[in-house]
């Protein structure tokens, strides 16, 4: 069992731990709330300079605070900027807008800081002479110094500063780390505070500038609605009457500046005289058409320029003689000119007697936009009889052009309409059969390039050839004449069509022969069902004439393949099989495959070695006696009736 003086004694040890814990974790939470408030009043709406009173006040709870600033560097200009300052040695401070270029602080601990981007502590005399710096320290000296760097996203923002002129409040290395933790945070927050102010500040400029923009914009549709009204009465100022015209220009321009007083003048060229077709004037109820003189009007009318003119303009005008001073002086004129073809016909103008009413130069861009209507409607006065003149002589003319023109056109029309329906036939007589009116070959050979097409892009689209021979009609058409034998083909034709569904083609290639194009089909049983069908109809007996005539048909079938390579192979291979059925017994269909294009190959090389035999005379004939055959007597001399061929090489 422990002596109760040894249980004591662990009993206050534990205490003392509590105590230690306690006090630890008081600490913790007294930083914790430190720097949470930093970020709360770094947020606030708040002026800056209560913004940093208060992280002055937040600070001096977790250390000794009294003398306490904050140092903020642009590193760009190199200057630095002491945003919140408090020392009870230095009762001035320091002006937070003030930018000290770094140049003028060569002594400042406080700059070191920034520079070396590490904190220093210590009395402020041995941290200069550690420095080297004896000679160029600035400002009171302190019995301890503490200062950090405020870094924000790894970058040196500037400085916090805490010293103590007293020696009994030093700083310790945790005060450092502390303070260091501070620093950084008050970095964030500032810079954060920073970028809100910024917004702010954009936020306001755009406000505003939007603002400006609101009330420009609806200057600008104010101003857009009276154009499009006075271009509206300009538009219809040829049927109104000018004194209603002008009165309404009046009032459009007086919605949109002073226009009291307000006058149009017109010039006439021939007499130089100027009237005034319309004045509204507080002072000259009325103005009679004079000579051109030396006024304001005429100096604008002459120069064809606008003239906003003031009392001082006005006198310097009237010094250089190039007006004259008017009965009643306006203080403040504003004249435009009218031009019609660039020439000028009028001046529109207001004028003030009253010093507080000033014209200006968006003033002058209105009006000068309505005196080029106002002359715009005076030319189109002008012209006006002019034009209807013109258009009476020019509608009578056009009548009498239209006449002839729809004569022409009447005649060309029938010439264009003769000429396409020649050209249709000659179409027709180029592609066609005339004795049948079936496609031809050419036709043919068009429609089968365009299947070959297909069938390269969609290989299962099928398709494929007839080639059609009538049996026995080189006979009927010998022997019955000419006009039995193309009385059949046409007959022939029209039954071959009668089996043959659209969009497939039925041509005559000449003579006898036909051909069948046979589009989409599914297999090779699709081709030989078309031509057993073409087969049965031509085989029934023909009536031409009252006489009845009977044929056949030997088909020759070819399917696409992908070997092809112009439609006049297909078209070969399909005769060459047609040929096979004749040879077969007629009245059949044959499908062209290898052996027949084999044989066929081989044929052609016969007949290319006959030739050549022929020309280098390779032929050897033989001759035997002509005997009877029933006693074997000699009836005659050895004619030739065999011959062997001797190749040369």
């Amino acid at each position: 069992m422990q002596p109760p003086g040894q249980a004591l004694a662990d009993a206050e040890r534990e205490i003392d731990r509590l105590r230690m814990e306690l006090d630890r974790r008081a600490h913790a939470m007294r930083f914790q709330e430190a720097l949470f408030a930093i970020s709360e009043v770094a947020s606030s709406s708040k002026p800056t300079a209560e913004v940093m009173a208060a992280m002055h006040r937040i600070v001096g709870t977790l250390m000794y605070a009294e003398n306490f600033f904050i140092a903020l560097r642009d590193p760009e200009r190199r200057t630095l900027r002491f945003v919140y300052f408090a020392d009870s040695e230095d009762a001035d401070g320091l002006d937070p807008d003030l930018e000290i270029p770094e140049s003028e602080l060569l002594g400042s601990l406080t700059v070191q800081v920034i520079q070396r981007q590490q904190a220093l502590r210590g009395p402020s005399e041995q941290l200069a002479a550690s420095l080297g710096m004896q000679d160029e320290a600035q400002g009171p000296e302190s019995n301890d110094w503490l200062g950090v760097p405020m870094t924000s996203d790894g970058i040196t923002q500037g400085a916090v500063v805490v010293q103590s002129y007293r020696p009994e409040h030093t700083y310790s290395a945790e005060d450092e780390q502390l303070l260091s933790y501070v620093a950084e945070h008050i970095a964030t927050a500032l810079a954060r505070r920073q970028s809100t102010i910024e917004l702010e500040r954009r936020v306001q400029q755009r406000t505003e500038a939007l603002q400006a923009e609101v009330v420009e914009r609806e200057r600008a549709e104010r101003l857009q609605t009276a154009l499009y009204r006075i271009t509206a009465l300009a538009s219809r100022h040829e049927s109104d009457d000018d004194a209603r015209f002008y009165a309404d220009v009046h009032n459009i321009v007086g919605e949109l500046i002073d226009a009291r007083n307000f006058y149009i003048a017109l010039w006439d060229e021939t007499t130089d005289e100027t009237s005034f077709p319309y004045s509204v004037d507080e002072r000259t109820p009325t103005r009679p058409s004079r000579k051109a003189g030396q006024g304001l009007t005429e100096y604008v009318l002459h120069s064809g320029e606008p003239l906003l003119a003031t009392e001082s303009v006005m006198r310097e005008l009237n010094a250089l003689g190039a007006t004259t001073p008017g009965q009643q002086s306006a203080s403040c004129w504003l004249g435009v000119p009218m031009m019609v073809d660039d020439a000028p016909v009028g001046v529109i103008a207001v004028q003030s007697y009253r010093a507080d009413v000033r014209f200006t130069h968006r003033d002058l861009e209105l009006l000068s936009f309505v005196g080029t209507h106002i002359a715009a409607a005076i030319g189109r006065r002008r012209a006006g009889v002019a034009l209807r003149q013109a258009y009476l002589d020019l509608e009578h003319r056009v009548s009498e052009r239209t006449r002839e023109l729809g004569l022409a056109n009447e005649t060309l029309r029938q010439q264009i309409s003769a000429r396409e329906g020649v050209e249709r036939q000659l179409k027709h007589q180029a592609l066609h059969d005339s004795l049948t009116g079936l496609p031809n070959r050419q036709y043919l050979l068009d429609r089968l390039v365009a299947s070959m097409a297909q069938h390269v892009a969609q290989p299962e689209r099928l398709f494929a050839v007839l080639f059609l021979d009538l049996d026995r009609f080189k006979v009927i058409n010998d022997s019955e004449g000419h006009l039995v034998g193309d009385a059949l083909l046409r007959e022939a034709a029209k039954r071959i069509g009668e089996c043959v569904r659209n969009p497939d083609v039925l041509a005559r290639l000449g003579g006898d022969e036909f051909a069948v194009l046979l589009e989409r089909i599914r297999s090779v049983e699709d081709a030989i069902n078309v031509a057993e069908r073409i087969m049965q109809v031509l085989d029934q007996p023909f009536f031409i004439e009252g006489r009845e005539l009977h044929s056949s048909a030997s088909v020759g079938v070819a399917v696409a393949q992908p070997h092809y390579a112009s439609a006049e192979e297909i078209l070969r291979d399909a005769d060459a099989a047609m040929y096979r059925a004749k040879a077969d017994g007629r009245k059949r269909y044959a499908l062209f495959d290898e052996d027949l294009r084999h044989l066929a190959q081989q044929r052609l090389e016969l007949e290319r070695e006959m030739r050549r035999a022929m020309v280098h005379h390779e032929f050897e004939p033989y001759y035997q006696p002509i005997v009877s055959i029933a006693n074997g007597a000699v009836l005659g001399p050895p004619r030739q009736n065999s011959c062997r061929l001797h190749r040369s090489e």
